[in-house]
């Protein structure tokens, strides 16, 4: 298969798989969403087992908050305390639930104690950056490790993201962690502005070819609250599900949230389209249709030299654009030029005898196609087909090259 697949303790996760709900529970009374936190043994079992009534298919412990300070005004956790949380949850629940546990920390001490008690997998938000001895523990254990972006504050979006988790993957590969061990999560939150975590959010298919079970974790985070005006966490449900609705629709397959049975159906209705994304036979697989972001990504995974990714990507990422409402001499120049460039154009059926006055025009090509007609077009004056070229150069900022 094109992309990975991942078990933790039992549960197989990636494309051929379900999509998979990850229940938060944390034990550290710092954590940014009160109504998550659970510290006694039998209120930790408590929680557990009504998430997995509700459908969770992994539990990820987390024993120190990673919520921004600058948001929240989250206090660290030393090392020594987070052990000693950490310890008394994986411990409470290990013979309580049969859905395999997770642990949530950046430290390989702290996650040794939840390795040895009973935890499934390690999830990183550092992306293995903080503790060099993390990965050589999660390579021992020989167990999954969810691998974030490591997402600082100056993070701008998507680049910024993709080449986090590019060098993640590059240190857990050097520490001899095999991929079919890693997950990936791009990171939403922890401090970044709103913009950069609806751009990730935007473009989060891309994310899906590198070849890697996807993660995301949108539950209640700040960017959906920014969104609706400044909600708290405890208003942020309603967000959250659409967030997560979207990304779901964009192929993750695992979503981290608080909100267990709500999260579940969405899930559950999610993946009738999801599945419908990807068929394979054999080696052959499709992987749907893809923007010009996502594709420079695979043509990278697959190894093609930098000077050609862009151009080749015009080429993969076919567009349809509405012209309105032109004359049907206009209409004719329009498809006679796209066909003239390997692009095509439809128009009311009467067009060509001109029996109306006026028609749509549908044009249909790739990027590289559409820089070509509008190399052309923009210099012809008759008919206002340069304006039209214009136009057209508009709607595809940022995504065409005039080319000769």
């Amino acid at each position: 298969m094109f992309s990975q697949s991942v078990t933790i303790g039992k549960i197989p996760i990636g494309r051929a798989h379900p999509i998979r709900v990850m229940g938060i529970i944390n034990v550290s009374p710092e954590s940014f969403y009160g109504s998550s936190v659970v510290t006694d043994s039998e209120a930790i079992i408590e929680r557990a087992r009504q998430m997995e009534q509700d459908g969770a298919d992994i539990l990820d412990i987390g024993a120190a908050s990673t919520a921004p300070a600058s948001l929240y005004g989250t206090k660290v956790v030393d090392e020594e305390e987070e052990t000693s949380r950490i310890r008394t949850a994986i411990e409470s629940l290990a013979s309580e639930v049969r859905t395999p546990l997770s642990v949530d920390t950046t430290s390989s001490r702290v996650a040794r104690v939840a390795l040895s008690s009973g935890a499934a997998a390690v999830n990183d938000v550092s992306g293995l950056k903080r503790d060099p001895n993390l990965a050589h523990l999660v390579k021992e254990y020989d167990v999954p490790i969810i691998l974030m972006a490591g997402c600082e504050p100056t993070f701008r979006g998507f680049q910024d993201t993709l080449r986090a988790l590019r060098e993640g993957l590059a240190r857990a590969t050097e520490a001899g962690i095999e991929r079919n061990k890693i997950v990936i999560d791009p990171g939403f939150g922890f401090g970044k502005p709103t913009s950069a975590d609806i751009e990730i959010l935007e473009n989060l298919g891309a994310f899906t070819l590198l070849r890697q079970p996807v993660l995301v974790g949108l539950s209640r985070k700040a960017f959906v609250g920014a969104i609706l005006g400044g909600l708290s966490p405890d208003d942020r449900l309603a967000g959250t599900i659409a967030v997560t609705t979207l990304a779901v629709s964009k192929g993750v397959d695992v979503i981290r949230v608080h909100d267990v049975k709500e999260s579940k159906q969405t899930a559950v209705i999610g993946d009738i389209f999801r599945s419908k994304q990807y068929k394979s036979s054999g080696f052959v697989e499709s992987i749907g249709q893809r923007d010009r972001m996502e594709t420079e990504v695979l043509l990278q995974e697959i190894g093609v030299s930098p000077e050609i990714r862009s151009a080749l990507s015009r080429k993969a990422y076919s567009v349809n654009i509405i012209v309105n409402s032109v004359k049907p001499p206009v209409a004719l120049i329009l498809k006679q030029e796209m066909l003239a460039v390997g692009g095509d154009a439809a128009y009311h059926y009467d067009t060509i005898d001109q029996n109306i006055e006026h028609t749509d025009v549908l044009l249909m090509g790739t990027l590289r196609q559409f820089g070509l007609f509008v190399s052309k077009a923009s210099k012809m004056k008759e008919f206002g087909l340069s304006e039209i070229a214009g136009m057209i150069r508009d709607v595809l900022t940022g995504q065409i090259h005039s080319e000769r």
